[in-house]
């Protein structure tokens, strides 16, 4: 509601118009005014307020003069169960290392579209375009979060050209079974992970999450439905990162090394731990230590084995790839590894289905080498 109250100034009439802005985020009503010489251009902007608070299109000007840290601060934490707890932590990493020395004392209001290209533009430069993404989604997210609250009338992150993620294939490593065996002879007690891992697919979080009552060695299936992962130097075990539950086939090799750890323990013990019952280490592959026993074993192993420096991640590549040479199609895959669609399986591992290129390829020739001869010999007759 607005309306229009003369006031006797020293030069004269004044008419102020009075309006009511939206709750601000404390749920308090906002009392805003401003004044003209003239009834007719208080007229006007009485209209023009009274048309946008109806529309919902109403900008308080005072509210954009938030700046983004704080605002910031109030977006990260309704993120809070909606996303897992790694992804918050991701989040607030990349606005402190990225977005925070940029933008922090920027007012909303302020934020223009060439400012965010420009940035997106600039770290696209030193920066994977995963981290960019993530730079610009933390942007995104607070702009809209300002337009709902009617600080800003439009996102000025929105057509926004994002770096492409780029696919390189030649740097994604397979290791063949001969070579995934003698990396899992060379991790000592955590054989059976390696051989887990490289096998099955199975993402580490969700390995670190296992426990003995999902091992299913009659139905031979892994159930998958949970994954932990280090927050805040604590282990957090929430929903799969698809948030899916799927069963992964589980390779009788696979059962062989799983059965000594799952025997005579109880259905909720995990069935990876160390020696004092905790969720196995997050690994590095640049890390050298003296003994496999160690907490940072994963060096130890590549290095004695002379397998290429690689993560513990890849070795999902390898049960890709193992997987795809046995003869398993794309949605098969797709359903071992856990990924949200087929699409996605092909993206990442395309290059392992130029195999099956080939096949089409031959299988083409083949029959218009018989179609031809099948006319010939009509046409002969």
């Amino acid at each position: 509601m607005a309306y229009i109250r003369p006031e006797k100034r020293n030069y004269g009439t004044a008419y102020v118009v009075w309006w009511e802005a939206p709750p601000d985020a404390k749920h308090k009503v906002r009392k805003r005014n401003k004044t003209f010489r003239r009834r007719k251009d208080a007229k006007a902007f009485m209209g023009e307020i009274e048309t946008s608070l109806a529309k919902g299109t109403y900008v308080d000007a005072a509210a954009g003069e938030a700046r983004l840290g704080d605002l910031f601060e109030q977006w990260i934490t309704g993120k809070g169960g909606t996303v897992t707890g790694g992804y918050v932590e991701d989040l607030k990493s990349s606005w402190r290392t990225h977005v925070e020395p940029r933008f922090a004392y920027w007012k909303i209001n302020e934020l223009r579209h060439s400012d965010v290209q420009s940035f997106v533009s600039e770290l696209a430069v030193v920066r994977s375009a995963s981290i960019v993404n993530r730079c610009l989604d933390i942007l995104r997210g607070i702009c809209d979060m300002a337009v709902m609250d009617g600080r800003v009338a439009k996102n000025p992150c929105a057509k926004i050209k994002k770096p492409r993620r780029t696919m390189r294939k030649e740097e994604r490593r397979y290791l063949s079974i001969t070579q995934l065996y003698r990396l899992a002879d060379a991790s000592g007690r955590w054989r059976p992970l390696v051989l887990t891992l490289g096998l099955t697919g199975i993402r580490c979080g969700e390995a670190r999450a296992l426990q003995v009552r999902d091992v299913d060695f009659e139905k031979h299936r892994l159930r998958i439905y949970k994954a932990t992962r280090r927050v805040n130097r604590e282990w957090v075990t929430k929903d799969t990162k698809t948030h899916a539950r799927r069963d992964v086939p589980m390779p009788a090799c696979v059962e062989d090394v799983l059965r000594p750890l799952c025997e005579d323990r109880e259905p909720d013990e995990l069935v990876f731990v160390r020696d004092d019952g905790k969720p196995f280490d997050e690994q590095t592959a640049s890390r050298k230590v003296k003994n496999v026993k160690g907490k940072y074993w994963w060096w130890c192993a590549l290095s004695t084995s002379g397998t290429p420096i690689m993560t513990m991640h890849e070795l999902r590549h390898t049960a890709a790839s193992i997987a795809i040479s046995a003869g398993a199609n794309v949605l098969l895959v797709q359903r071992m590894l856990g990924h949200e669609n087929p699409a996605m399986t092909l993206k990442v591992y395309a290059d392992l289905f130029d195999e099956d290129m080939n096949q089409v390829r031959d299988v083409i020739d083949a029959n218009v080498h018989d179609a031809l001869t099948t006319f010939t010999c009509h046409s002969d007759k």
